[in-house]
Order: structure tokens, then sequence, then C-alpha cells
């Protein structure tokens, strides 16, 4: 059965599109075209993952998605948004979505990171519900037992889970192992299971236990055995179990070990008991606050308590503080890489368009956030494309100034290829401010590089360049030829479409070139077909000022 898959946006053509694609590729889709109409669906079908736009009419992505929180808190979540829209994803990343998209984005990219998702989750349920079905029906019986003991006293109720879940935090700082902490969970849940031997009026005496009242209370780490010492694969947890009350400095029952002697589980256990003591009420006193518990079992370290175990839980405090923050400037640094390749691709989307104004504020706007992330790729692209910006609205030295920023980014991170294509670009500068000796050295470092990659388009892209830089110098019309040759040569074995349109500055004074010549006219229509109404309007104005002299 193919994985359910929810998908809500109240744009009909957004709708019908992403419904196509997930559909070709294997899911089964459910549309819905609002909030309210996805909650319905969602409380009548268990989806596996739920999609929804974020800008909605009436009830937006985030109510949706809060409100699938509760429906069906097992689904997985990817909202799709607007690039400018930088809240939605922090506030859906505190909803507990798994990815979020910018607008817009690839279609091949997008279902990639769906059918991954889905893996991933598929991989995940399959093995949670296999370990999991195998955990409750091993500790079914187990927390029956517990809890039976415990709803004996009004004072104990919780008290395992409450022990288990300190001691868990315990042993996670101080490493424990998945298997260990597993073992020690259960040590929380049996350790009062002895208790059940012992009458409820004696553990909620108020008064001082006697003699005999007491000899009963150290045996119940001991009398578990009694219950469960036939179950052999609980050999470590009855162990934990039996040493709990022992003191590090050797006072404490049933065997008076001391120090290391005491098996760690069963130190932390311990530590893990008497906080829950200390911060529950009783018959004889009342509860105490969790700094006030932690102050007391400080002062008992080294004596009562092992003083590894006792730092551990008290830093165990301030890092959970700690880790919340840096799990908040996790996901803003994934936040703003993620930003910024959406804002890349709707950058490079205008630029390929001509709309250089818009493209121009998206690629600032990612080189603004460098000192927020690491994503050199991603600032080299912005600074390189930003460069070519400048050069053709004129502004050429801009355009060296961002070429040399582009270059710092390839260098300081040895992104070899993109160096040579910064260097390429300051060679084509070059040429503008009327630099040949400089920018004909720029090209050629340049092409020795991305032959050496191996880049034919790149190779392809910089012969053009070669080309566009020897038009009009004298005698070296044959170089002209020679490298829009090898350009067209290229693209006889790899599609240079896309070349083509970003280099229409350059093609059109070499397209002038070839028609002039009747140089390869069979080759151009590739070319030609690259440039838009305003690059075609620019081509046929050069060829008639060339044509009549006296319109130059």
């Amino acid at each position: 059965m193919s994985e359910q898959i929810l998908l809500i946006d109240d744009d009909p053509l957004m709708l019908k599109v992403l419904e196509k694609v997930l559909t070709k590729a294997g899911f089964s889709v459910t549309c819905a075209k609002d909030g309210h109409e996805a909650i319905q669906k969602a409380r009548e079908t268990l989806f596996d993952l739920v999609i929804s736009d974020v800008k909605m009419a009436g009830m937006d992505g985030l109510e949706t998605l809060a409100e699938m929180n509760r429906i069906a808190p097992d689904s997985k979540k990817i909202i799709i948004t607007g690039y400018a829209n930088q809240d939605a994803p922090v506030k859906a990343i505190k909803l507990g979505v798994d990815d979020y998209f910018f607008k817009p984005f690839d279609a091949r990219e997008f279902v990639r990171s769906v059918q991954a998702s889905m893996e991933k989750y598929r991989i995940s349920r399959e093995r949670d519900q296999a370990l999991q079905y195998i955990r409750d029906a091993y500790l079914a019986a187990i927390k029956s037992l517990a809890l039976a003991i415990e709803k004996r006293s009004p004072y104990k109720e919780g008290h395992s889970a409450r022990v288990a879940a300190n001691a868990l935090r315990i042993a996670k700082k101080m490493g424990f192992s998945r298997k260990r902490l597993d073992e020690l969970e259960l040590a929380c849940h049996l350790h009062d299971l002895g208790e059940v031997e012992i009458k409820s009026e004696i553990l909620d005496k108020p008064d001082v236990l006697t003699k005999e009242e007491w000899a009963q209370v150290r045996e119940h780490p001991v009398s578990v055995r009694n219950t469960l010492g036939a179950l052999t694969d609980l050999s470590s947890v009855l162990t934990t179990i039996r040493h709990h009350h022992e003191r590090y400095d050797g006072t404490g029952y049933p065997d008076r070990l001391a120090g290391d002697k005491i098996p760690l589980p069963s130190r932390i256990l311990h530590v893990a008991e008497a906080f829950d003591a200390l911060t529950s009420s009783r018959p004889h006193r009342e509860s105490r606050e969790p700094q006030e518990a932690l102050s007391v079992l400080n002062e008992e370290a080294g004596t009562q308590f092992d003083p590894e175990v006792i730092e551990a839980f008290i830093s165990s405090f301030g890092e959970e503080e700690d880790r919340a923050q840096e799990s908040v400037q996790d996901l803003l640094s994934d936040l703003a890489r993620k930003s910024s390749r959406g804002l890349l691709h709707l950058a490079r989307t205008c630029f390929s368009v001509g709309d250089r104004e818009t493209a121009s504020k998206a690629y600032q706007e990612i080189l603004d956030a460098r000192e927020r992330m690491d994503d050199p790729d991603t600032f080299f692209l912005a600074a390189h494309d930003l460069s070519r910006i400048f050069w053709i609205s004129g502004n050429v030295t801009k355009a060296v100034e961002m070429a040399a920023s582009a270059l710092d980014i390839a260098r300081k991170n040895q992104l070899v290829l993109q160096e040579a294509k910064a260097v390429a670009s300051l060679g084509l500068f070059n040429h503008t401010l009327g630099k040949p000796a400089q920018a004909e050295e720029l090209l050629l470092q340049a092409m020795a590089t991305v032959r050496n990659c191996q880049d034919v388009f790149e190779e392809a892209g910089i012969h053009l360049y070669l080309a566009y830089a020897y038009l009009g110098q004298e005698g070296k019309t044959s170089r002209v030829r020679d490298h829009l040759d090898s350009t067209l040569g290229i693209s006889r074995l790899t599609n240079l479409g896309e070349l083509y349109l970003r280099e229409r500055k350059v093609l059109i004074p070499l397209l002038a070139f070839a028609f002039r010549e009747s140089f390869h006219l069979d080759s151009l229509g590739p070319l030609i077909s690259s440039l838009d109404k305003e690059s075609l309007q620019a081509l046929l104005t050069l060829m008639g000022n060339e044509t009549h002299p006296a319109r130059r």
C-alpha cells in the first residue's frame, strides 16, 4: 500500500500540479482546498504525511498544522512558504514540522525530499513498532506490579515514573548505552516491588519505625529476587535494585558496599529516588522545592551519594536549558541555510528572466546572512551572480568588487572550479575596463583550471569570453573564430542552453560577428533561440548599425 499524503493549498493550480507530481512518484494523494476541509479529512483517514501551504485564506497553514498535531500527532508534516516569510518556518518548527520548502522550488528536489522523508519514516515506524511491541509486552506486567504497590500509598503514586525519568537523565549525562538505559529504566519501575511484602501501615507510618519494622523495610531490595529471580535476563536489573540503598561511605544496606563497589546504576537509582522523596510529600513532612532538594543531595555527596552522580544530576538541570537554546540556534541556522538556498533559487530564476532588481535584492539578502551560517557554495553563487548583474547594468567597478569577493570565498574554502569561474568573470570585466592584457591572462588562467577539472560546460563559457574579448582587436579575428568554433563544437556534445541564457550580453556581438562573417550560420539556431525579445532587438540593432555605418 502506498503512503497516504494529505495535500493542502488554496491555489487550485498549485494543488493540481503537486498532486500530479506526487501521484507520479507513487504516493496516494488526497487534496484539500483549505484548512477546514483538511481537518475533516484527517479525522476520517490516517495520513502518513501532511503537506500544507502557509498562506491560505481563513485558517492558515500553521493553524491547520497545530490542529493536525492534535488529531494526527504521528503524521509527518511539511510546509511550503514564500521566500520572504521568515517567521512561518520558525513557527512551524515549534509545531514539530519535519521539513519546509520555499517557493519557487524544483519539483524533482521536492519529490526526492518527500521520498527520503517517507523512507526514513517507514524504517523508523517499522522498527519502532517491533521494538514497542516487545517492550510493551515486557514492561506491562512489571509496571502493573509497581503501580499496584504505589496505589497502596497516597504518597507514592507516580513515584517509579518520576524516579525513572531522573535516573535516565543522569545516566544519559554519564554516557550510558541504549541497553544500559533500558535496564536502568526497568530497575526504576521494579525497585520498590519488594514492598509488596510490607504492610502499608508500616510504609506510611509517621512515627519512628520499630526495630522489627525497620528490618522488614531493609529487606525490600533483596526480596524482589524472590518474585523475579526466575527471569535470568533480569539479573543485571535485580543487581541494580539490590544495591540501590547502599551508601557511598559503606553504611547502607543490604551488603554495606562502598564507593565503586556499588554498581553505578544502583548509585544513580539511589540519587534519583532520594530526590523524588525530598520533592514529594510524606506523612511526617512537606515536599521541598527542586533547587532545595538538589542542595540537600549535594551536602551528602561523598557520604550517602556518589559525588560524580550528584554532579551529573545537578549539571543536567542547567544543561537542559542550554540544550534547548542550542536546539533553537541549530534550527535557526538550518532555517537560514534553507532560506538562503530558497532565495538563491528565486534569485537565479529572476535573473534568467531578466528581473535583475528582484534578483539583486535576493542575492544581497543571502550575502547579509554570512555571519549567521556556514554555506560557502551558496555565498559564492550569490556573490558571483551579483557581480554579473552589476556588469550587465554597466557598473563595472562594483562588478569587479563583487567578483573579487566571490573569488575570496572560493579560495578560502578551496572551491577550485568556483575559483576558476570568478577568475573568468574578472577577466571579462577587465576587458570591459579596457585592459585587454589582464583580461587575456585571467581568462587563460581560468581555462587551464576548468580543463583540469574536466568541466566542458564552463570551458565553453570561457571560450565565449575569449571570443568576446578578442572581438574588435586588430589581427585577432582568427582567435574569435577559433574560440567561437570551440564553443559550437562543445554544444554538439552537451546541451549549452543554460549557458546561452546566462551569456546573452556576450552572445549578441558574437552573433553579429558570425552573421557578418557568414560563420557557422547553420549552427547558430540554439544561440539565437536563447535570446529574449530585448536581446534579439539589441542584436538586430547592432547588425543594422554595422550594415549602415552612418547610424553609428
